[in-house]
């Protein structure tokens, strides 16, 4: 049995500069807005779970299981925006819970000790929850569902060569209901279930030593995720906004990383020294559930050759390390998260364009150096 209780308090106090000329200076709201925000949520979450495994026929194996759980949230919502263009002060209580049984059923094969195959199917459970930066009282007080998954994988796992050779490969369906996908506007995130999704993908990874003092890795990744259920309901009159078989945001299609590292005994350090490196690539990938973003905005998630690298040394009795490490070398750009922030810029005519647009993009670290030291006592 597994217990996990948790608390969190987030106040934001900040201001909103109003640009002269603007559309929102029209309103006479200018030139700078207050706001306040308080945000406090508790969780409790229960599970229990249990596991068993069966020996069918020599060098079969079922092993089966199930977990049932049980979350509940609650808390406290404001958002006093001062007479801002959100409206008067909101606040809300909410309160909310969540369960599901979560079975697990998986199949071994191992023909010989170097060689495993497995087949697997299981359920995956994610708690719902409340938008605490939600812009009216019933969007503080209404929950967004749980997620359900359903995953059905199978693959292959390889060891050999005196262990100096591992590769892993499989193939899998991730079935989502009640997905929860995150949106961003300019100012806040909300969570909303969509209908139902579907991510196939295959993965391999290969990690060779092939010499005494060398490391070799390599990773892969190809994912396909679309929406295989998603209209929203816009009320009466108004046509539904339909996602069906969109592709799902924050998923990129493909990605390969490798890596190497050299490393070896240093006896006059009384040490082992390691010097390695990794390179990623990775497409882009869509930012909202519309599909309806730029290229150019598109272009810019994508990973062009990704490289860190890393030397380090530690103790023979690991007591103490040290890492020299650099971090996104090549000083790649790219962005995970944009938002249309026009409304904050644009004039009383141009507002009345819905092709202006102007986004903020939320940029990666850049190439950055740093040194680790890590000492146990």
């Amino acid at each position: 049995m597994k217990c996990v209780h948790s608390s969190k308090s987030r106040p934001i106090d900040f201001l909103f500069n109003i640009l002269p000329g603007s559309f929102f200076d029209s309103l006479g709201l200018g030139p700078q807005v207050p706001s306040i925000v308080r945000q406090n949520t508790n969780t409790s979450s229960y599970g229990v779970f249990a596991e068993t495994t069966y020996e069918l026929l020599k060098k079969l194996k079922l092993t089966i299981g199930a977990r049932y759980t049980y979350e509940t949230k609650n808390g406290f919502g404001l958002i006093d925006p001062s007479q801002t263009l959100f409206g008067p002060s909101i606040s809300a209580n909410y309160e909310g819970s969540w369960s599901a049984l979560t079975p697990k059923a998986t199949l071994t094969y191992q023909p010989f000790e170097a060689l495993l195959t497995y087949a697997t199917a299981s359920k995956g459970f994610q708690g719902g929850g409340f938008n605490t930066q939600g812009t009216t009282q019933q969007a503080l007080s209404t929950p967004f569902k749980s997620e359900i998954l359903w995953n059905y994988e199978g693959g292959v796992k390889f060891e050999g060569a005196n262990r100096r050779l591992q590769a892993n490969a499989s193939a899998f369906l991730d079935r989502y209901s009640q997905l929860q996908l995150i949106s961003y506007n300019g100012t806040s995130s909300t969570t909303t279930n969509a209908g139902a999704a579907d991510i196939k993908g295959l993965e391999a990874d290969l990690a060779a030593l092939p010499v005494n003092w060398l490391t070799l890795g390599a990773q892969y990744t190809h994912l396909h995720a679309v929406f295989t259920s998603y209209v929203i309901d816009n009320g009466p009159g108004v046509p539904p906004t339909n996602y069906t078989g969109n592709t799902l945001p924050y998923v990129p299609s493909d990605s390969v990383t490798v890596n190497g590292e050299w490393h070896f005994d240093a006896p006059g350090l009384q040490g082992r020294i390691a010097v390695g490196a990794d390179y990623t690539y990775r497409t882009s990938m869509q930012l909202n559930a519309a599909n309806d973003l730029a290229k150019f905005i598109i272009d810019k998630t994508a990973w062009n050759g990704m490289i860190n690298m890393h030397a380090s040394w530690s103790a023979k009795d690991d007591h103490l390390s040290v890492v020299l490490w650099g971090k996104n070398l090549r000083n790649i750009y790219y962005t995970n998260l944009t938002s249309d922030i026009a409304a904050f810029y644009e004039t009383p005519a141009e507002a009345s364009n819905p092709n202006n647009h102007m986004y903020v993009f939320r940029p990666n670290t850049p190439l950055t150096f740093g040194v680790t030291v890590r000492a146990r006592f």
